[in-house]
C-alpha cells in the first residue's frame, strides 16, 4: 500500500482520541454506457460484441457518516473490482487520466460546482492538502489510497465587517444526511463522492464482476462533536473509525455495483458446435 502524499493524513486518523458512537459507510456505484455514450443496462449480461465502439463503466465511491459527530474528517481508501468466481481483481487497468476528483460538491454564498479537493470557496468542503485521486496499480482494477483530509482548519464563515463577504476555506459535514442540502449541487438526492473513474471492460474475460473495497486499506475518522467549526485552528479533534469498532465507532462497506460479460456470439457458436460434436461422439 502506497503512502505518498498521506504520511500526515494517516498520522492525523489514527492519533486521535475516540468518543461516542460513530459509523463511516463506503459505499460504490456504476454506470455503463458505449464509446458513444449510450447507456447500457448492467441488470442483464454484456456481450461486448454488441457495442463495437466499446463498453464502458463510469465508477464513483461514495460515504454516509452517522452517529455523534460533524462529519467526515479523513480518509484514506482503496477499491477494486473482483470477479466474484475467483475473487480475484479484474484483469484491466483504470489509466490516471481517467481517474478524477468528482464535482459534486457546492460552496455557501455561490454556483460554484468543485470537488472534495477544492477550498470551500471555489466550490467543495475544502479538504486541501492531502486530498488524491488514487493510483492505479499494473494490469489489475485496482485504486490504491484515494483520499481527503483536514489538516487544517480555515473556518468558511460569512464575515460581516467590511470588507463583508464569504471567507475560509473548510466546510463541516460531509457523509452526514443533515448537510446534503448546503454541501452537494443535487442536495438531498446527491451523493458524497470522493473518486470516479472510468474504465474500458470490453475486454474483460466473460465472468461477472463485483465492486469491493479492500477493508485493511481503509482508514476514516470524524470530526468530534462540540469541535467550534466557526473558529480558525491548526487541527481538529477528530475520532478515528475503525474496521472492527472501537467503542462503538465503525467502518462499513456498504452498497456495490456488478455486472456480467457473456461470451461473444461467435464463442456461442463454436461451444455449441462443441457441444454438438460431443454429444454425437457418445452416441
Amino acid at each position: 500500500m502506497k503512502a505518498i502524499g498521506f504520511a500526515g493524513l494517516v498520522a492525523l486518523l489514527v492519533a486521535s482520541s475516540v468518543m461516542g458512537a460513530n459509523t463511516v459507510t463506503w459505499s460504490a456505484r456504476a454506470v455503463a454506457f458505449d464509446g458513444d455514450g449510450n447507456p447500457i443496462d448492467m441488470n442483464a449480461p454484456i456481450n461486448p460484441a454488441d457495442y463495437p465502439t466499446g463498453v464502458w463503466l463510469q465508477w464513483d465511491v461514495y460515504c454516509d457518516v452517522t452517529g455523534d459527530n460533524q462529519g467526515l474528517f479523513g480518509a484514506v481508501v482503496s477499491m477494486g473490482v473482483i470477479n466474484t468466481a475467483t475473487g480475484a481483481w479484474a484483469p484491466v487497468v483504470q489509466d490516471s487520466e481517467n481517474l478524477s476528483q468528482p464535482k459534486v460538491y457546492k460552496a455557501p454564498g455561490t454556483a460554484v460546482n468543485g470537488s472534495v479537493a477544492d477550498v470551500a470557496g471555489a466550490g467543495g468542503p475544502g479538504a486541501g492538502r492531502g486530498a488524491a485521486k488514487g493510483w492505479p496499480e499494473t494490469a489489475v482494477f485496482y485504486i490504491d489510497q484515494m483520499g481527503m483530509g483536514y489538516l487544517e482548519w480555515n473556518a468558511r464563515r460569512y464575515k460581516t465587517t467590511i470588507p463583508k463577504g464569504w471567507v475560509g476555506d473548510q466546510q463541516w459535514g460531509v457523509g452526514m444526511a443533515s448537510r446534503k442540502a448546503d454541501l452537494l449541487k443535487d442536495g438531498v438526492d446527491g451523493y458524497y463522492d470522493l473518486a470516479e473513474g472510468f474504465i474500458d471492460i470490453s475486454s474483460l474475460p466473460n465472468g461477472t464482476y463485483k465492486s469491493k473495497f479492500d477493508m485493511p486499506n481503509i482508514t476514516s475518522s470524524v470530526i468530534d462533536l462540540g469541535t467550534d467549526l466557526n473558529t480558525d485552528q491548526p487541527a481538529l479533534p477528530a475520532t478515528p473509525v475503525t474496521r472492527f469498532g472501537t467503542n462503538g465507532n465503525w467502518l462499513l462497506e456498504g452498497d456495490y455495483f456488478q455486472f456480467t460479460i457473456v461470451p461473444e456470439p461467435a464463442t456461442l457458436l463454436l461451444l455449441a458446435g462443441a457441444a454438438l460434436l460431443y454429444r454425437r461422439r457418445r452416441a
